[in-house]
């Protein structure tokens, strides 16, 4: 089984709601023995610290396409300790509902993550070291100037009436 390592940043940090960016660099050896990186971002408008961390990480869980062994690294304590103590398959037999018996917050991301788990053996490690985090800061500064670029686009075609 291939053994491979996914590292998260997202641009947001703490709590607030607000437009965002995230990332996954996807590290692993190759069959010829060497290292593979690759980069995959991703953005959304009015979003929490959690829910880019956790879009992150299914991002870089959607790229695999067989079985592997993955370690998750991220920074995000609450979502690191929620994988850590299975709660996405307890929230499950709860029908999605927490202690409080009130919705969980970002189920359709929480069932998303179950399906990988269920295709992958995914272990999570919390740390704050990443030795991509310069080049993924790069990445998602791109998006987001990108998605600038497309909001300034749309304003000035309707500004004109087109």
């Amino acid at each position: 089984m291939k053994k491979a390592t996914i590292y998260t940043e997202t641009t947001i940090k703490g709590p607030a709601v607000k437009d965002g960016a995230y990332c996954a660099a996807i590290e692993y050896i190759l069959k010829n023995g060497k290292p593979y990186e690759k980069y995959y971002t991703g953005n959304e408008e009015n979003t929490t610290y959690h829910r880019c961390a956790l879009q992150a990480i299914l991002l870089g869980l959607s790229r695999f396409k067989e079985k592997c062994e993955i370690e998750v690294v991220t920074e995000d304590v609450l979502i690191a300790n929620l994988i850590q103590k299975n709660q996405p398959e307890k929230w499950e037999r709860q029908e999605w509902k927490n202690s409080k018996k009130t919705q969980v917050k970002n189920k359709e991301l929480w069932q998303q993550f179950l399906e990988e788990l269920n295709k992958h053996k995914i272990t999570v490690t919390l740390s704050k070291i990443n030795p991509y985090r310069e080049k993924m800061r790069e990445e998602m500064g791109r998006v987001l100037k990108n998605q600038c670029k497309s909001v300034e686009n749309i304003e000035n075609t309707e500004k004109r009436g087109e």
